[in-house]
């Protein structure tokens, strides 16, 4: 249909619009290629199928207009949970591992209400440098999951209210 309407090299289009397709199956810069995903969309329908007296060019009209809605929500929600957005997200969140994933507290474990706080641990991150950190974690034996808060020059923040955090 492109080449019949008189636009360059519909192959080429073909190729293109499958490879953005696979990006936000995958999840990659999934925001940035619904929104021109979406716009295409809504540029197909205004240009290809605005002849509203064909019942078929108005079915495909709103085809695109029901499609762009649904790709401005994955613009403005993002991408799920498995995709490759969400999993360099979370690479760059873990500068500092402190507890493995399978170490963490089990729901089956008593919960412990009461905070041990260390002052100023060295923590080392992937570019090399080392962090002062300000480690609170529960008081009860086993490895547990940390909360952290980085000191940055003079600048101490203040103590969390520990009376009012619960572990998991």
């Amino acid at each position: 249909m492109i080449g019949a309407v008189g636009l360059p090299a519909p192959p080429l289009a073909f190729v293109v619009a499958v490879a953005i397709e696979l990006l936000l199956i995958a999840g990659f810069q999934a925001r940035l290629v619904a929104i021109a995903l979406a716009l295409f969309a809504l540029a197909t329908a205004v240009s290809f199928h605005s002849n509203f007296a064909d019942q078929n060019r108005m079915i495909h009209f709103l085809k695109n207009i029901m499609l762009a809605g649904g790709l401005l929500q994955i613009a403005g929600f993002g991408a799920g949970a498995i995709s490759v957005d969400n999993r360099l997200a979370k690479d760059r969140e873990a500068v500092a591992s402190v507890v493995p994933a399978a170490d963490r507290l089990q729901a089956s474990e008593p919960r412990s209400r009461t905070m041990i706080e260390e002052r100023d641990i060295s923590v080392a991150v992937r570019d090399g440098r080392r962090l002062a950190v300000d480690v609170y974690r529960p008081d009860a034996p086993g490895r547990h999951p940390v909360l952290y808060a980085s000191l940055c020059g003079e600048v101490h923040f203040r103590k969390p209210n520990v009376s009012k955090v619960s572990i998991f």
